[in-house]
């Protein structure tokens, strides 16, 4: 399982954040990937991805597939070797097996029953390094890996006479080990320091959008929290022929017992659920798509934020207050222009077509702020937490 954040960085703002980085001994190396779907995307339609890519020296191909919520991911590497020659290996689902992600993507190939196909790739370089930092709570060290990436994603879709580039400037921050409370402190550090915001795009979202000439992804929608219902194996009855006892041969025949999830547990459903909505349309705000209909669901997103935060409190510890005043900001920000643009979609026609005087319905105060700048705000990007 994966384990990430991956944030976008303000063009004024990387030098700083790429002399930080340096601060302490980095290496740098150059990764140029190639992603496999089939010609109809079943991959990419179930989330997943296959990848060859050459790390310096090697090759190594990496199997990906959606996790628990947006900021997880099931993950497998399989190192190939050092390149030798100049012809590329061929991708080989088979690298995979036995693994939950493997398995995963061999079920969709078999479904789809279509050769794979090259789609798109990635030109990247890479400078990194490992940080080891304290946990918040129990000072355990945790160790995180700091890699920026400057590149480009390259796609030529069929019928296309040019190759479309999408620009990569990004900071990832995986856990390597450790608690993952040490990887959360590390990127509120680092996002405030250098105004990053949080971004759940990767590289092969990217790759799929150039592949379909689109900027931007469709709203997402809330859908319902996924609660973990452990099972209990019933005991087996060890007891054979005469003489045992009626107790045990009853209990071999019982089925495993389902147990409900507890407080922490259903805490943590329903917020990831709260979060599988939020961020992505705060994803697309903050890089400049402020559709109405994103903006809409970005504010359902943060009014179910805050009613489970404030219902659920008491299931398990507590939540941090300071998630409250930045979430009731943003709310009311992204509402003040999302009632501007009702107004000037919906009541501006009926007036003009009742003859009305021209009315500036959809003008907007000079000093409200734009829902990008709303959403890439500090206190919106890290205000509060566990």
């Amino acid at each position: 399982m994966e384990i990430e954040f991956k944030f976008q960085i303000p063009a004024d703002r990387l030098a700083a954040l790429k002399a930080d980085l340096r601060s302490a001994p980095t290496r740098r190396t150059r990764l140029r990937a190639r992603y496999f779907d089939t010609a109809d995307g079943t991959l990419a339609a179930h989330g997943a991805v296959l990848r060859l890519r050459q790390e310096g020296d090697r090759w190594v191909q990496t199997a990906k597939a959606l996790g628990d919520g947006p900021l997880h991911r099931l993950e497998h590497n399989a190192d190939l070797g050092p390149v030798q020659g100049i012809e590329p290996p061929q991708p080989d689902v088979r690298r995979h097996a036995d693994t939950p992600v493997g398995e995963r993507i061999a079920r969709l190939l078999d479904a789809a029953a279509q050769p794979l196909v090259e789609t798109y790739g990635t030109d990247i370089w890479r400078l990194a390094r490992h940080v080891d930092v304290a946990a918040p709570h129990d000072g355990a060290v945790t160790t995180v890996e700091l890699a920026l990436d400057l590149g480009h994603v390259v796609a030529t879709p069929a019928g296309s006479a040019a190759p479309r580039r999408s620009p990569v400037c990004e900071l990832e921050l995986e856990l390597v080990e450790g608690d993952i409370a040490g990887l959360v402190a590390l990127a509120h550090r680092w996002s405030r320091a250098h105004g990053l915001w949080l971004s759940t795009v990767s590289k092969a979202e990217r790759g799929e959008r150039l592949m379909a000439g689109t900027d931007a992804a469709p709203a997402v929608k809330a859908r319902p929290p996924r609660f973990a219902i452990a099972v209990e194996k019933a005991a087996k009855g060890k007891g054979k022929g005469k003489g045992k006892s009626k107790t045990k041969t009853k209990t071999k025949a019982k089925a495993g017992r389902r147990t409900a999830p507890d407080g922490p547990s259903i805490q943590r459903a329903v917020v990831a659920a709260c979060l599988a909505q939020m961020l992505p349309n705060a994803s697309e705000i903050a890089a400049g798509h402020a559709a109405a209909e994103v903006v809409h669901q970005l504010r359902v997103g943060i009014r179910r934020l805050r009613t489970a935060l404030r219902e659920l409190d008491v299931l398990g510890p507590g939540f941090d207050p300071a998630w409250e005043t930045p979430l009731v900001e943003a709310f009311r920000g992204l509402g003040a222009r999302r009632d501007q643009e009702l107004r000037a979609e919906k009541l501006g026609p009926r007036l003009d077509a009742a003859g009305a005087p021209p009315t500036a319905l959809d003008a907007t105060p000079a000093d409200a702020p734009a829902p990008g700048d709303l959403v890439r705000a500090p206190a919106f990007q890290g205000g509060g937490g566990r």
